[in-house]
């Protein structure tokens, strides 16, 4: 009668398996959430650095007229890029690839005379959920201010 003897063989267990693969998905899940956060904050980055430009090309467009008065409307995104290109500016001319939508543009007359002494231009950061700050932007003669979380 031949006994077999049975041997160890090397390999891993489906416990150890197991543990493998659960801290490989809880690196991933931090790594993606990471990763979002990090474009979220380039998008909103990007969008600021352009509200700047668009600062610029404002102050430009009010210096051009014999008033000093900014736009009595901006109705939309390619009234925007059209405006801005024309003074100094450069924007996409598609909203997709700019990063950023118009949402409103305010202009303000205070002495009530017909002249736009201010003006109140909120962008929508695309992409960007409005529950992180920065979302919206919102750019003015004097400021630019990231829109807090909703």
């Amino acid at each position: 009668m031949s006994h077999h003897r049975l041997s160890r063989s090397s390999g891993f267990t489906l416990i150890e398996l197991v543990v493998v693969v659960a801290v490989l998905v809880v690196l991933g899940t931090v790594a993606v959430s990471t990763f979002l956060t990090y474009r979220d904050k380039s998008r909103i980055s990007a969008t600021v650095a352009s509200s700047d430009a668009i600062r610029s090309a404002l102050a430009g467009y009010a210096a051009t007229q014999p008033t000093m008065s900014y736009p009595a409307t901006i109705d939309d995104y390619t009234s925007l890029v059209t405006l801005v290109n024309a003074h100094g500016g450069h924007l996409s001319p598609t909203a997709s690839k700019s990063g950023f939508t118009l949402q409103d543009y305010t202009p303000i007359d205070r002495e009530n005379d017909g002249d736009y002494e201010s003006y109140t231009l909120r962008v929508r950061v695309n992409n960007v959920p409005t529950t992180k700050a920065g979302w919206c932007v919102v750019i003015t003669p004097s400021a630019i201010a990231k829109c807090e979380e909703v």
